[in-house]
């Protein structure tokens, strides 16, 4: 069922601005879908749409995600390989992340906050992107011409570490959340959140596990993002907007994962 890894250096295929108009209609006049989010205030200067998907930021971006070590994984001693899409979105003047609520029905991780995803297949013709690519149009019906992939982040090790997932960053251009084409098996509903709320401090928690190290918790948007997808989310606001997203975990962090979180590679 899964073919070859995809190299480990990330291809990076910035966008230029030129190809805006064709991506900031490309995503819109599906069917079906969740809510989108309402802005309560304009996004501040650095989290404008002109700041955040300029190409200075997006380089920017992808060459932090490129310096980032594994996450609670070692690629080489795991078969399984998967691939997520981190979708970049407008959603009216927001620049926001794109998520999914996986359908109760499914057997692994129901009722849980992701990206688009899943398990890399002989189809795919060993490109961890193509599996992000297909899991996307799968479950939210994005079409892969209408994203723009920017490059990917670092390894993240699934919770029972059977598996590594391999994060795309794309953007997916201006998006109606509500008429997004849904897969109803394996998706409940879409959502979107704004930047400005997921680099909001007052929205940010972690959860503490034995006492021994700490996860974030995202809690402004219609559902709690938490997991690995939050560890995602964490990692990508980092090297995306670091001069806006200040969230900070404990250094309790490094009591047990040294293998592959290090407190200042996460919080630098």
């Amino acid at each position: 069922m899964f073919a070859v890894q995809a190299s480990a250096l990330a291809r990076v295929a910035v966008a230029s601005l030129m190809d805006w108009p064709r991506l900031l209609s490309t995503n819109l006049g599906r069917s079906g879908g969740g809510a989108s989010p309402a802005s309560s205030s304009p996004p501040p200067p650095g989290l404008s749409k002109e700041a955040v998907l300029s190409e200075h930021a997006q380089q920017r971006c992808v060459a932090a995600l490129r310096r980032l070590r594994p996450l609670r994984v070692d690629p080489a001693a795991v078969a399984r390989r998967a691939a997520v899409l981190v979708p970049l979105c407008l959603v009216g003047e927001d620049v926001c992340l794109l998520y999914t609520l996986r359908a109760a029905a499914l057997r692994h991780y129901r009722g849980q906050v992701s990206f688009p995803g899943g398990m890399q297949e002989a189809g795919d013709g060993g490109s961890l992107e193509a599996t992000a690519l297909r899991e996307a149009r799968e479950e939210l019906g994005l079409a892969a011409d209408g994203v723009r992939v920017w490059g990917h982040g670092p390894w993240v090790g699934t919770a029972r570490r059977d598996a590594a997932v391999l994060p795309f960053v794309g953007f997916v251009g201006r998006v109606d959340v509500r008429a997004l084409r849904l897969c109803p098996h394996e998706v409940e509903a879409a959502f979107a959140v704004p930047l400005q709320r997921l680099c909001d401090p007052k929205l940010f928690r972690y959860t503490q596990f034995r006492g021994s190290f700490a996860l974030p918790v995202f809690t402004g948007g219609e559902y709690r993002i938490w997991g690995l997808t939050a560890i995602i989310t964490h990692t990508v606001l980092k090297a995306l907007v670091p001069a806006v997203y200040t969230h900070h975990l404990p250094k309790e962090w490094l009591l047990e994962h040294p293998e592959g979180f290090t407190y200042d590679q996460f919080n630098a």
